[in-house]
């Protein structure tokens, strides 16, 4: 990890009984928040089925407008499904679905600046279409991005798409003195 990151500081604090002081939580997303009500759950319930069905993290294949065309139909045939209040699968949970599944396709086809930060993060989640499987390996979790990226990752990955051919022309570029 980079030392340029900075701890970002509102300049307020909170103290508690035990001397620790942080900085307020005022002004930050809480995350938590997204726990609450039943979506959560019948959302990874959904996704769990997929992978089943599909495979692992299949979904995050797509790179085309074609397939983020097709998820956002799927998002409005669930939606209307769900509105009329068909019971004969999770269509809310699926709404859910292909709208996350639509915005990662969008982001991946039009979006310059990548919405995670660091470049293992970018270059994995926006360029290279990976099974599932990969993310287990602990060279991903293990830092050193670079020696990750040339050195252990499967070769596969330059010419799984157009899109991974370009990220890694770019990544190699970055390395050259």
């Amino acid at each position: 990890m980079s030392d340029d990151f900075v701890v970002n500081d509102s300049g307020e604090r909170e103290d508690y009984a035990s001397g620790m002081r942080r900085d307020t939580e005022e002004g930050k997303t809480d995350f938590t928040l997204a726990l609450d009500g039943p979506m959560f759950e019948r959302y990874a319930t959904h996704l769990t089925k997929g992978a089943a069905k599909y495979g692992r993290r299949n979904w995050q294949l797509a790179e085309s407008t074609e397939e983020y065309e097709r998820f956002k139909r799927s998002a409005f045939r669930h939606f209307v499904q769900w509105l009329r209040g068909d019971r004969d699968e999770d269509h809310a949970a699926a709404v859910w679905f292909n709208i996350n599944a639509a915005e990662y396709v969008r982001d991946r086809l039009y979006d310059a600046t990548p919405a995670t930060s660091g470049l293992l993060a970018s270059t994995i989640e926006h360029y290279f279409p990976i099974n599932a499987d990969v993310w287990s390996e602990p060279w991903l979790t293990q830092g050193a991005a670079e020696k990750a990226l040339f050195e252990e990752a499967p070769t596969s990955w330059r010419h799984a798409s157009p899109m991974a051919e370009a990220a890694y022309e770019a990544m190699e570029e970055l390395q050259q003195p």
